[in-house]
């Protein structure tokens, strides 16, 4: 029974005090929203999941990235 609590508290501190040091370094994210592949029909999806994850990401202190279809060059 004291197992497990310990390793949870161990968990959160460690959560805790790792926290610290993500806040302080730059926070950068590259959201792709691909929706065009050659073997496949276009998907309808991608690009509006890929915006909502950038206004998430963005709202949440990362510099964001976006770009749409890709292609291999």
């Amino acid at each position: 029974m004291f197992r497990p609590f310990l390793h949870h508290t161990l968990m959160a501190a460690g959560i805790l005090l790792g926290s610290h040091a993500a806040l302080a370094e730059n926070r950068m994210a590259l959201v792709i929203g691909q929706s065009n592949y050659r073997a496949v029909v276009p998907l309808p999806n991608p690009a509006n999941d890929a915006r909502a994850m950038s206004q998430l990401l963005g709202n949440a202190g990362f510099e964001v990235t976006d770009a749409a279809d890709l292609s291999q060059n």
